[in-house]
């Protein structure tokens, strides 16, 4: 075994019984035990213990030592389970002095809350205590949290409560999207911005606050349209129910996904620790185990896979992903592994999958069907013996909207609050604006006029920090192309005292380059920290990056298990206890190779290690597994489109291509900027390099109703030379496919108050008419006109038409009176500074300037329907769509 991979057993052994001992005596001493269960309590006795041992003691060292403050036997107890589980990146990066306050804090709810003697023991060890939710940060938000809400739910009802909460967390919180960094709860909170992940863990950490058991549940891909949701589950009174996180609705059990997750094919969770419920569990680690929650939602279906070989033999411990088409990839929500019969059985939703199995160099993909009676059998070959190409039909499940039962006048009374706490936030966003002198500041600084702006839109809450940072930087300019080459959510959250110590070391005469990989505090997705210090063990080696490897490799023990799926420990927790993942080995790796100046990165597209000695022309390639740095051999890619694809194909949106990865056999996708264009035309202008390998294609057509035409196709790319591939986009001429996709949360201006309003908030979720006008132009006055004589089929449709027009002198001098019969369930509006119409434009690959411009759309942003400018019976030609969707 490679020593990079060598394990810690025996020179923790010793140290596992002397472990045990005293926590045996102490379990013996101890009459009031933290945990009454027995047999649970047994549990965690052993599973601390091995943790502590495996970390050589250190556990007990460092994070039960308080100085001379005491803690009481049951907030011992807590930290012992909790200890026992946690993943190592919150063992070495969590304080135990803030982790005892989470405890203290979680102890108090309990006694003060009325439901705290409700909750079962292990529903509170799972559901309540444990601060971490999924991979956020953690922080001090329990304590506070408790202190803002407890007089809040002062005397409702645990189901009142939680709704409460809910609303508390909308005041404070409201979606955006963002990149895949999960911010701590109480940056969420100052940001008032969160992706759904963001919203729902936040609204968990508050909902654990007041002693509610919750949890985050999580559909990783839809199967019915693409991207993928996380919510909220909270148990009241012996069952789960479910709200959308910084959504609140009159009653539980209400959310806009109601109508899509009848359509789900999995929803998941990691729960903390060792935990036995009635769910099916997908997985043990240390750490958590992921349960499946789909059978709380609807009727489901075993999907069994037999994994056999080329004789039909079983082949046991073979890798099973049950994958979702979504994105235009194989996704896999689901990694089992098959039994000594070569069977694997996960239960899903009524739907199709992928299903790919491998082992070693060997693979197997095919099509898993809702209505299949008979296992599926997966025959693994290598590579070569693949089909060249496969076509599926990749069927979504169906159903009917989940029911609510709550009353009209309930659902009146929570949207009028719903208003009020979106005034409640937007007061506070106010605070965000900089103040008048600020907005001078960049002439005064002799910036470019106009660079601040970005920053005041991106920083939000942290603005006046960063404002306060350049302006005490002598080099103002290079202070603000410091910024810059920050994320946007690292603007908004990025601590004062981590810009300071990090400028400090960039010199005037740093290019942009240097700026991005070499003095960048930001790796990939971890939370930003300090590891300069830390780092300092580095300085009498040389800037050799073979050495810095090296030492690195004998410094730190890979322990892929500990902190499994956890957030990455930071660098200088690495290199001080020299045990980490491998993902937080290569972060460390790539801060260790910028502390010693030489430029690094993890490469967004291949997740690869890799540094460059020559300013970017080259960049060497670090592989842990292999321990080898290497510069890749490449070739290059031509990729067109075949003669019969009508639509100019997009990455993501039709197509992706994916690297067969060497150790696992199952396709890694390649990642692309998805703010850039990403048409073929434009990726693949001229023939793109890329590693030597075996790849596949995977693209398709979704369709209207959910429903996926997908086409896989393999291909070698080999050094030096070029590979002419073609992408093909199945069809189907009888049904409706998805052209393209918009942002549904784009705002435009109400009227008459031309206050911004998304076009979601006017729509609700479902399909809808969104048309772009132009007053008094004929193409126009025809296209209202065509809408008018199907008044009667269209609002039998009752589907919402949102008729924006370009500016508001336009609007001011439409007439209505002139269509007096257009449909009932029409709302007007001014598309702000064209912003609308040139998303519309790029989402249907419109280069024509012509007005109207009208499409239909759902709430998911999938636009399956588009006209531009003069054309001849609209409304029949949407009608004749309706039914298909």
């Amino acid at each position: 075994m490679c020593s990079f991979y060598r394990n810690s057993l025996l020179r923790g052994a010793a140290l596992f019984m002397g472990s045990l001992f005293l926590l045996l005596a102490f379990s013996c001493n101890n009459q009031h035990h933290f945990i009454k269960d027995k047999k649970l309590r047994e549990r965690v006795k052993q599973d601390f213990a091995s943790r502590d041992s495996l970390l050589g003691g250190e556990i007990t060292k460092q994070r039960f030592s308080f100085g001379d403050k005491e803690i009481t036997d049951e907030v011992r107890g807590a930290l012992e389970f909790l200890y026992a589980y946690m993943p190592l990146s919150d063992v070495i990066d969590y304080s135990q002095h803030d982790l005892a306050k989470d405890v203290y804090s979680s102890l108090q709810a309990r006694e003060e809350m009325p439901w705290g003697d409700l909750v079962p023991e292990k529903v509170f060890l799972h559901f309540v205590l444990p601060p971490r939710v999924n991979n956020e940060t953690l922080d001090a938000s329990r304590p506070l949290f408790y202190k803002e809400l407890k007089e809040r739910v002062k005397g409702l009802s645990m189901r009142q409560a939680a709704l409460e909460v809910n609303h508390w967390c909308h005041e404070w919180v409201t979606y955006a999207p963002s990149d895949a960094r999960t911010r701590s709860p109480l940056a969420t909170k100052r940001n008032a911005l969160g992706r759904c992940g963001e919203e729902s863990t936040f609204t968990v950490a508050a909902l654990r606050a007041v002693g509610i058991p919750a949890r985050q549940v999580y559909t990783p891909r839809w199967a019915h349209t693409d991207d993928n949701h996380a919510w909220v589950e909270v148990w009241i009174e012996g069952k789960w129910y479910f709200l959308g996180a910084c959504e609140p609705a009159a009653d539980l059990n209400i959310a806009w996904f109601n109508s899509s997750v009848v359509r789900a094919m999995l929803v998941h969770t990691k729960v903390f620790g060792y935990y036995e419920g009635p769910e099916e569990v997908l997985q043990r680690t240390p750490n958590f185990t992921e349960i499946n929650c789909i059978d709380n939602y609807i009727t489901t279906r075993k999907a069994e896979v037999r994994v056999v070989d080329k004789e039909g033999k079983p082949v046991p411990n073979a890798t099973v992903r049950y994958c979702i088409y979504n994105y235009s990839e194989f996704y896999p929500v689901a990694k089992l592994e098959s039994d000594d019969q070569g069977t694997s059985v996960l239960s899903v939703g009524y739907g199709d999958m992928i299903v790919w199995a491998s082992k070693g160099d060997l693979m197997g993909y095919a099509l898993s069907k809702s209505d299949q009676k008979e296992p599926l059998t997966i025959t693994l070959t290598t590579f070569d013996e693949l089909p060249a190409s496969a076509e599926f039909s990749i069927i979504p499940p169906k159903g009917e909207a989940l029911p609510t039962t709550a009353t009209e006048e309930a659902i009146a009374l929570n949207d009028k609050r719903l208003t009020e706490e979106d005034s409640i936030r937007k007061a506070y966003e106010l605070t965000f604006a900089p103040t008048k002198e600020e907005v001078k500041l960049s002439q005064a600084w002799g910036l470019p006029e106009g660079e601040l702006t970005q920053l005041y839109t991106t920083a939000r809450s942290n603005i006046h920090h960063l404002i306060d940072f350049i302006e005490k930087a002598s080099n103002k300019s290079l202070a603000l192309a410091f910024l810059q080459a920050l994320s946007a959510k690292d603007q908004s959250d990025i601590e004062r005292s981590l810009l300071d110590a990090f400028f400090a070391k960039v010199p005037d005469e740093a290019t942009s380059f240097e700026l991005e990989y070499l003095y960048n505090p930001r790796i990939h997705y971890e939370h930003l920290s300090n590891w300069q210090k830390e780092l300092e063990i580095l300085k009498d080696i040389s800037d050799n990056p073979q050495e810095i490897f090296d030492f690195i490799n004998q410094k730190v023990i890979v322990d892929d298990v500990l902190n499994r799926n956890g957030k990455p420990i930071s660098p200088a927790g690495v290199i001080k206890w020299g045990r980490a993942d491998l993902h937080s080995i290569k972060i460390a790796y790539v801060a260790a190779l910028r502390y010693k100046g030489i430029p690094a990165r993890i490469n967004e597209s291949t997740r690869a290690v890799e540094y460059s000695l020559n300013k970017g022309a080259e960049w060497h390639k670090v592989d842990f597994e292999s321990q080898s740095i290497t510069l890749p051999k490449k070739g290059r890619l031509d990729l067109v489109r075949t003669p019969d694809t009508s639509t100019e194909p997009k990455y993501y949106s039709h197509f992706t291509i994916a690297r067969m990865d060497d150790r696992n056999s199952f396709p890694a996708t390649i990642y692309y900027d998805y703010t850039l264009s990403n048409e073929l035309r434009t990726l693949f202008a001229t023939p793109q390099e890329l590693e030597e390998g075996n790849y596949i294609i995977v693209s398709g057509t979704r369709m209207a109703s959910g429903t996926v035409l997908a086409h896989v196709e393999k291909f070698k790319v080999s050094e030096g030379t070029t590979t002419k591939q073609s992408v093909k986009v199945p069809v189907d001429p009888d049904d409706v496919s998805v052209i393209g996709s918009i942002n549904a949360e784009a705002t435009y201006l109400s009227v008459p108050n031309l206050e911004p309003v998304s076009i979601i908030s006017t729509t609700g979720r479902g399909y809808f008419v969104l048309a772009i006008l132009k007053r008094g132009t004929e193409p126009t006055n025809h296209a209202l006109k065509d809408l008018e004589r199907v008044q009667t089929q269209l609002n039998a449709w009752g589907r919402p038409f949102l008729l924006l027009f370009t500016n508001e002198h336009d609007y001011k001098g439409y007439k209505k009176e002139e269509f007096p019969t257009l449909p009932s369930n029409l709302t007007y509006g001014v598309d702000l500074n064209g912003a609308i119409e040139k998303m519309v434009r790029e989402a249907v690959n419109s280069t024509s300037s012509d007005l109207p411009l009208v499409i239909v759309a759902d709430s998911f942003g999938r636009v399956v329907f588009v006209r531009q400018g003069y054309t001849i019976s609209l409304g029949d030609q949407i009608l004749s769509i309706l039914p298909k969707l």
